[in-house]
């Protein structure tokens, strides 16, 4: 069961906590805020995901930089189709949803094709 969780949080206090009582746990950070060169930051401090704001994906060069990182991106809250079709067919990891049902379908119809 430990290689199907994930632990994310806001607070990166509390991943580098988790990070210290199980080195082999999966981590990543959840981002609301913008913050610099947080690909080197992640990856400096062992954290092997980004959670980044669905928003970020439409600023500046956001999307192709994490896309580029080699780290596991996950886009939270994709709720909207388009951009659940979007982020799939970029190859992102995961979309963190509130619809995992219409998310499902979605990548259902998107591998068909």
């Amino acid at each position: 069961m430990e290689e199907r969780v994930i632990y994310s949080s806001f607070n990166h206090y509390s991943i580098r906590k988790i990070r210290e009582l199980s080195p082999a746990a999966e981590t990543a950070y959840l981002i609301s805020d913008v913050i610099l060169d947080v690909e080197r930051y992640a990856k400096e401090t062992g954290t092997e995901g980004l959670h980044p704001a669905v928003y970020h994906m439409d600023m500046s060069d956001h999307m192709d930089r994490y896309k580029d990182s080699g780290l596991k991106v996950r886009i939270w809250t994709v709720n909207d189709q388009k951009d659940m079709e979007r982020f799939i067919k970029a190859g992102f990891e995961a979309v963190i949803t509130n619809y995992p049902d219409i998310a499902l379908d979605v990548r259902d119809r998107l591998l068909r094709k």
